[in-house]
């Protein structure tokens, strides 16, 4: 006897069990009140999740779907299905929920009206089995019954087919289509002939499989109706998937944007925007500069922390009916985001991201923008598309429509052969793309060339874009030749400032000030000691290993060998003597490159300070913000966010 599990922690389940004690049943009913990614188990084998097309509960269940579709990906073993419940008036969310969960996500769904009917399917799973899927998928053509079906489409091949996919998605859209925009895509004649063969075979289609028609002629009125009800078709290779029926134009551009100001701030100024930024001290730089642009020109912004896909898909899914415009800041760029959030065509997608490889599907597709340095385009080595995607030649198809005989087995052979050599090219090209992981310029930093373009630029936007490369430095993101590289091109905006200011050194005694100096790159001394500073900090300690006896005795020798009494040493840094503390950088630096080689020791350090006052290196701010954000676990996420926004105001350190 089967074992079938029920949770009840879904209302509708309650419905299920009164209908279940009513009955003899062939299997073992057990029921159980706690949340979980499936409503209805049947084990060994089958799991299943019920939902419902209420129009108010749409978003939680497009939620509910994606999280059973990564639970299934997860458990290969087990066959999964949808039970959608049905309302009155529902057709039109209904075939949304149908498209998406047997086209986007290739799982199985039973509709049902009542509770009755849940009964009756699991009974038949669990006395047919496979069976009843068999059943099921015999109802719903295959693709390779669709493919032949559509090239029964008059003059039509599959690269037209997709194209026209492509231009309508939904059933207004291309009903109320006239003949001259269908025109555009595969001919006026072809036009006027799949108009009135998609108008008349519509209402005929519903009622072919009461009649018995044949099921060639219920495929092709299938295939017919795909036009009229915005399905995407999704054409599945074995190598990879054209997902989200990917365009020509879409293989021929790729969405790289190095013109920030035209093709990313004209775009979205006036517009209401969504903000989903990750738990970086970067992301955070980033974010405070985007929020000072988007304030100058008075457009509306939500703002949304994440810390990991699931989390960002929640969010997404909250807010994708409020706005078109969104912006990722050092998230999503590495996965498939069409993938991650079934985006819709009408949403754009803006991606501020300095992880990197960027993941392909994302550079190919028309509706995600990846906003990238003008010198690192040469550096992205992204593969030709057409060495990683299969593109169906049109002109092939089209041969095949007009009759010809069908390719011999030689042919088909060549054919085979020739597919099987560009499987292993494209895999090795795919290998070598993703085969290591990097960082690029610093979010903060490539948003400050856009203030900086719209003439914006001032001491705290500077300070954000340092704090951003700061970071990358402090938790080696990046290394030192390439931050110093950074760093050059951020003095030099420094100097600019200085220049705007008419009589910069007559400012009031409570004016900040940013310098670029020579600098020892240990953790926080300024506000420490040396002592545990040179302990703690990452570079000193990999070398001086302080956790050993020998590392502690390594450490006392070096102070000596710098003149640098112990005492003075474990002191607040301030506090040690003035002598001292005029040569102390210069002895360091010294005698870390001649006892243990340490050239990296100094670096080029921006300080910011005021008169009289503390001085703050900005690394160590980074440092700080950094454990605001990773170690401070009694706060909420969205507390500590904004605790490290609020941070990145220079006159807060003071």
């Amino acid at each position: 006897m089967r074992v079938v599990t029920f949770n009840i922690y879904c209302t509708d389940i309650f419905q299920i069990k009164q209908e279940i004690s009513k009955r003899k049943r062939p299997f073992a009913a057990y029921f159980r009140n706690e949340k979980s990614l499936c409503d209805i188990e049947i084990l060994p084998k089958y799991a299943a999740i019920y939902v419902s097309v209420h129009p108010h509960q749409l978003n939680d269940t497009r939620k509910k779907l994606v999280k059973f579709r990564h639970y299934l990906q997860r458990k290969a073993n087990v066959v999964g299905f949808v039970i959608i419940k049905r309302l009155d008036g529902d057709a039109e969310n209904f075939q949304l929920i149908q498209k998406l969960c047997s086209v986007d996500m290739d799982i199985k769904v039973f509709p049902i009206n009542h509770a009755e009917d849940v009964v009756n399917l699991i009974v038949e799973l669990c006395i047919h089995g496979d069976e009843k899927f068999t059943a099921y998928h015999q109802n719903i053509p295959s693709q390779s019954e669709i493919i032949k079906a559509v090239r029964l489409l008059p003059k039509v091949g599959k690269v037209k087919a997709l194209a026209l996919m492509e231009r309508f998605g939904s059933i207004a859209r291309l009903s109320n289509a006239s003949v001259e925009e269908i025109a555009e895509i595969i001919g006026h004649s072809s036009a006027k002939e799949l108009k009135k063969v998609g108008t008349d075979n519509l209402k005929f289609c519903r009622g072919t499989r009461a009649f018995g028609c044949s099921t060639s002629l219920r495929i092709y009125c299938y295939v017919v109706t795909l036009f009229f009800i915005g399905v995407v078709y999704k054409s599945t290779i074995s190598v990879v998937a054209l997902s989200t029926a990917m365009s020509i134009n879409r293989m021929e551009k790729r969405m790289l944007i190095t013109d920030l100001k035209a093709d990313f701030y004209d775009i979205i100024k006036g517009h209401q925007v969504h903000i989903m930024c990750s738990l970086e001290v970067d992301s955070i730089s980033c974010c405070k500069l985007l929020l000072y642009v988007l304030r100058r020109n008075n457009t509306a912004y939500s703002l949304y922390p994440v810390v990991d896909p699931d989390q960002l898909l929640t969010k997404y899914s909250d807010a994708y009916q409020k706005a078109k415009y969104f912006i990722f800041v050092n998230c999503g760029a590495t996965v498939d985001i069409n993938e991650l959030l079934l985006l819709r065509k009408d949403k754009i997608i803006f991606v501020l991201d300095s992880h990197r490889p960027f993941n392909l599907e994302n550079v190919y597709s028309t509706n995600i923008h990846l906003l990238i340095n003008s010198e690192e385009m040469n550096d992205l080595s992204i593969p030709n598309p057409k060495d990683i995607y299969i593109v169906e030649d049109e002109e092939k198809h089209s041969e095949t429509d007009d009759g010809n005989l069908p390719e011999s087995p030689a042919a088909k052979q060549a054919e085979k052969d020739s597919r099987a050599e560009w499987e292993s090219k494209r895999n090795e090209i795919m290998f070598n793309y993703y085969q290591f992981s990097s960082y690029s310029m610093s979010s903060a930093m490539l948003l400050y060339k856009l203030i900086c373009v719209l003439s914006l630029q001032s001491n705290d936007t500077l300070w954000c874009a340092i704090i951003g490369l700061s970071s990358q430095l402090v938790q080696d993101q990046i290394g030192i030749e390439q931050y110093t590289l950074w760093s050059t091109d951020l003095s030099q905006q420094l100097r600019r400032i200085r220049l705007n200011q008419r009589d910069h050194r007559n400012l009031p005694k409570d004016c900040l000030s940013i310098t670029f100096q020579k600098d020892l790159l240990l953790s926080l001394y300024r506000q420490w000691n040396l002592y545990d500073s040179v302990c703690y900090s990452r570079l000193t300690a990999g070398t001086l290993r302080p956790w050993t006896d020998r590392g502690l005795k390594r450490v006392r020798e070096f102070f000596v060998r710098c003149g640098l009494p112990l005492v003075q040493c474990k002191q607040k840094f301030h506090s040690m003597d003035k002598k001292l503390l005029d040569g102390v950088q210069a002895v360091m630096e010294e005698n870390f490159i001649q006892q243990f080689g340490l050239n990296d020791i100094q670096y080029g350090s921006f300080v910011c300070k005021v008169l009289y006052k503390h001085v703050f290196a900005a690394c160590d701010v980074a440092e700080a913000i950094a454990g605001l954000l990773y170690f401070d676990k009694q706060k909420s996420t969205k507390a500590r966010f904004l605790e490290a926004m609020d941070c990145l105001n220079l006159y807060c350190l003071f």
